[in-house]
């Protein structure tokens, strides 16, 4: 079963994001969480069936962090059963490459993790009125529509810089498209490596309406107020549960699995299997 979700909190992760994960963690998956840092990973506190959220921010402090050993027992850690979810800045971090234009710096290469055998591009500015991501103001964020089974939701979904998924090859099967932008190129995806899960998503579908608040209307400039407002009106009881949803039916098809297993060991052991 699963027992705790990790969530990453250290430099370059974002408090709203983080705090909103774990409200989503107490409504919507029921699970005990835990914050952790870089070293907490590298101590070697990713084992088990449990959960491993990489929330948005910047991938480059990431890698500061966790290049080496940290991304070794990162990988290991999925691979031995567990689950990686990244969100915006941890789904281009879980890609093997990057290429990421921002509106005043570019960041491309290659990322260790390479859950996903492809590239991570962003900011998208067909989804922004042609203006690329920026930390300031509101010009790159956006409320869009994804498409789920080839139908356009009608829930809108946060968008700040997130990246459309490039695999290597056509035919790639180690990865699921779940959304998709409405020019039909991947938004959400998910695969397996070894006996783990991960999923990615360049929207923000975890965001809680009192975090966002909080962190963000409460604190933005008089010129962006009436957009922040707009933004956090989505943000409703309901928001993002198509994505919460395939997480959860994730973790029960994982935990249906982990107890097959388990009976199976069990018989073997009485000489019955």
């Amino acid at each position: 079963m699963t027992k705790n979700v990790f969530i990453y909190s250290d430099e370059g992760t974002d408090k709203t994001g983080i705090a909103s994960i774990e409200e989503n963690c107490r409504k919507k998956l029921e699970l005990p969480f835990s914050q952790i840092k870089s070293e907490d990973i590298l101590d070697g506190v990713l084992q088990g069936k449990n959960i491993f959220v990489m929330p948005g921010g910047a991938d480059l402090p990431y890698c500061k962090k966790l290049n080496g050993i940290g991304n070794e027992k990162i990988r290991k850690f999925i691979e031995d059963g567990g689950f990686y979810i990244g969100i915006c800045a941890g789904a281009y971090y879980a890609c093997k490459r990057i290429n990421f234009k921002g509106k005043d710096y570019n960041v491309s290469g290659d990322r260790e993790l390479e859950l996903f055998e492809g590239t991570a591009e962003g900011s998208l500015p067909f989804l922004t009125d042609g203006n690329y991501f920026s930390d300031s103001g509101t010009e790159s964020k956006a409320m869009i529509s994804l498409k789920f089974k080839e139908k356009l939701s009608e829930e809108y979904f946060y968008y700040h810089g997130g990246p459309v998924f490039i695999p290597d090859s056509i035919t790639n099967e180690r990865y699921r498209v779940i959304a998709k932008y409405e020019d039909n190129t991947p938004a959400v995806i998910k695969g397996k490596i070894g006996k783990g899960n991960y999923l990615l998503s360049a929207v923000h579908f975890e965001l809680e309406k009192e975090q966002y608040r909080k962190f963000v209307l409460e604190k933005a400039e008089i010129k962006d107020k009436d957009k922040e407002e707009e933004i956090c009106s989505h943000f409703t009881e309901n928001y993002g549960n198509r994505i919460w949803d395939e997480i959860v039916k994730i973790i029960k098809q994982w935990n249906i699995k982990h107890k097959q297993y388990a009976v199976c060991q069990l018989l073997r052991s009485w000489n019955i299997y």
